[in-house]
């Protein structure tokens, strides 16, 4: 029998599959009868979203709604509680749980590009069955499951992602492949679904080292101007401020900043860096000689020192007095040590 077959005997509408259930399960089943229903399993018999499907190849929905309608899941409104005791025991229909859908099916689901509405479906099914994906085990495949909608119209690991903040938006720029795409989450559940990504799926609520390292290297990709100055300068002090949390494994990733052209510096009035305009302009103003900005290399540091003690040496040798500005500079840039800080901006 086809499906086509099955709709001309059962009927179409709600209410003639009501009454067809009703008929079935009233009749009286013997234990001989065992082959009879061995046969109705594998007749079209039971309505899903696309059509009649044999019990056989049906699902019955463990409670919840199929987001996209990618499985042939009984359409549950239309069984009654005793057709339903009929599916699972006699025609021995498999109950498919959320977690058990998930595991089996969301790659398969992600890969054929679900609609906004489609996928709002499914983050409203993850975000109401949570608890029993956790109870199933099903987070640690969510956890390295590409599954999350960016804003470049991808989708992404948790871990790979963040949900967008003016911080973090300042920090990695905008490099849309790292954002959440919100207006494709539903709006009814946006809270619960980001406390959900942040605390169980490893969505992290600060800058990655690995990020913050990609951003520099796309930065000094281009050449120096005023805007990567600030950007590079931001990371720069960020670092600065994590820096005595950072896990050994963070620093690990620090070591590619030691390949980059990037400490942000000015050396002889010139910048070799990143550095504001504003503030070498104001150092300049003030007579000094040179500028260095946090963080600072102790090569620079040493490099700016060795000039102004050599240009002071050549000015004292030639019996003439050093220029104010020379005088000032060196107090300025020399200041007794106070213990390692090497600070000024």
């Amino acid at each position: 029998a086809t499906q086509d077959d099955a709709a001309q005997v059962i009927g179409e509408t709600d209410d003639d599959v009501r009454a067809f259930y009703a008929a079935l399960v009233a009749l009286p089943l013997q234990q001989t009868d065992a082959a009879a229903v061995a046969a109705l399993a594998q007749v079209p018999i039971l309505r899903t979203r696309e059509g009649f499907a044999a019990p056989a190849r049906a699902l019955l929905p463990g409670g919840f709604v199929d987001p996209v309608g990618h499985l042939s899941v009984v359409e549950a409104a239309l069984i009654g509680p005793a057709m339903r005791e009929f599916a699972e025991t006699a025609l021995e229909v498999r109950v498919l749980s959320f977690g058990e859908f998930i595991r089996r099916h969301l790659d398969d689901l992600i890969g054929a590009g679900p609609t906004c509405d489609q996928y709002r479906a499914l983050m409203r099914e993850i975000a109401g069955h949570w608890h029993e994906l956790a109870s199933a085990g099903a987070f640690d495949l969510l956890r390295h499951a590409a599954f999350v909608r960016t804003r470049d119209g991808k989708f992404a690991k948790p871990v790979d992602c963040y949900f967008r903040s003016a911080e973090l938006m300042a920090l990695l720029g905008d490099d849309q492949s790292r954002w959440v795409e919100d207006d494709w989450m539903p709006s009814e559940r946006f809270a619960v679904l980001q406390d959900l990504f942040e605390t169980h799926l490893a969505m992290p609520r600060r800058a990655s080292i690995g990020h913050v390292v990609a951003r520099v290297e796309h930065l000094v990709s281009f050449e120096l101007s005023e805007q990567t100055s600030r950007a590079v300068n931001n990371v720069a002090r960020h670092l600065i401020d994590r820096m005595r949390t950072l896990s050994q494994a963070d620093r690990i990733g620090l070591h590619r900043l030691r390949t980059l052209a990037w400490i942000p510096a000015m050396l002889n009035g010139e910048p070799t860096a990143n550095a504001y305009s504003e503030d070498v302009q104001a150092c300049l103003s003030a007579g000094m000689q040179g500028h260095l900005a946090k963080p600072v290399r102790v090569r620079d540091l040493t490099d700016t020192v060795a000039r102004l003690v050599r240009l002071k040496s050549h000015v004292s040798a030639a019996g003439a007095e050093p220029p104010p500005e020379v005088e000032r500079s060196t107090e300025c840039a020399l200041p007794r040590p106070q213990g390692r800080n090497l600070g000024g901006d």
